[in-house]
């Protein structure tokens, strides 16, 4: 998830977004980056058991005000399921207890409060939302090729025995699944609301190479980079188009979105340099660096 006006990433995100105290320019932000995107939005009424702080949903511009959440999206009518806020990953000197509460966190944040279910959404009118229970369902699957590791997507890991492994999801949103052994391959899509009744997804049996583990790192970073560079160019045409309602909203998250690419990269470049190391070690001295940089 990208920019949820907590810009989220992942495994954080920046500070809420100011200001929070009327409705109507973010509505109105909201409508122009409809137009830009040649999308929709919503704006969804929270369950009272809602958790605080700014929901995760889709992958885009998302905004809490109150017990409502407004977020775009790519169809006119579509499910999303809404979960609680990603926690921020501890910083580099944490203890051990701060690291077991932030794995508790994000197995919470995992698990949705409610799905929310539009219509009628098109360009800068917004559409109709209805939010219920979510409806847990498990789907067995099969690795082919690995009788190990995990199972990665759908917002979690699955372990694998014997090639086998179970998947706790929720009716709601399609998701993506590759076996960790191989990061880059072509992902098994899942729709939770019809499943297979074997879920299969492949895997390769040899171990991959410190270079193709760094090589899958920085195409993950590189396309980090673009999603950013997708929303400053959204954001962009909404500025161009939008009336003055918006312009505070949409200034204020695109000084956002830039800060996210600058931390973005900084992290590409990162990997991008140990990659390079990687390389001349291998054509200097024959071997690799024995670990990666940490994210």
């Amino acid at each position: 998830m990208l920019l949820t006006v907590l810009l989220a990433c992942g495994d954080g995100g920046v500070a809420p977004m100011e200001p929070t105290d009327t409705v109507a320019p973010v509505e109105a932000a909201m409508a122009a980056l409809a137009g830009a995107s040649g999308g929709g939005w919503v704006r969804c009424e929270l369950p009272s058991a809602a958790p605080k702080g700014m929901p995760q949903v889709l992958d885009g511009f998302v905004h809490r005000d109150g017990d409502a959440v407004a977020f775009l999206v790519d169809e006119p009518e579509g499910v999303a399921l809404l979960r609680g806020p990603a926690p921020t990953y501890p910083d580099a000197g944490a203890g051990e207890a701060e690291v077991r509460a932030y794995t508790a966190m994000l197995e919470m944040a995992r698990t949705p409060f409610a799905v929310a279910r539009w219509r009628q959404a098109h360009g800068d009118v917004r559409g109709v939302c209805e939010v219920s229970e979510p409806v847990a369902v498990e789907v067995a699957g099969r690795v082919e090729g690995a009788e190990g590791g995990e199972v990665v997507g759908c917002h979690g890991r699955f372990r694998v025995r014997e090639g086998r492994f179970t998947i706790d999801t929720w009716i709601g949103e399609t998701c993506e699944l590759r076996h960790d052994s191989d990061p880059l391959a072509e992902p098994v899509v899942l729709d939770a609301a019809a499943p297979p009744e074997v879920l299969v997804v492949a895997g390769r049996a040899e171990a991959r190479s410190m270079e193709e583990k760094i090589a899958a790192k920085v195409v993950v970073a590189k396309a980090e980079l673009a999603a950013v560079d997708e929303q400053l160019g959204q954001l962009a045409r909404a500025r161009s188009e939008a009336g003055d309602a918006a312009m505070p909203v949409l200034a204020l998250w695109e000084g956002q979105a830039r800060s996210e690419r600058a931390r973005r990269q900084e992290a590409h470049d990162k990997i991008v340099a140990f990659q390079e190391a990687l390389l001349k070690a291998y054509e200097t001295y024959g071997r690799a660096p024995s670990k990666a940089p940490s994210r």
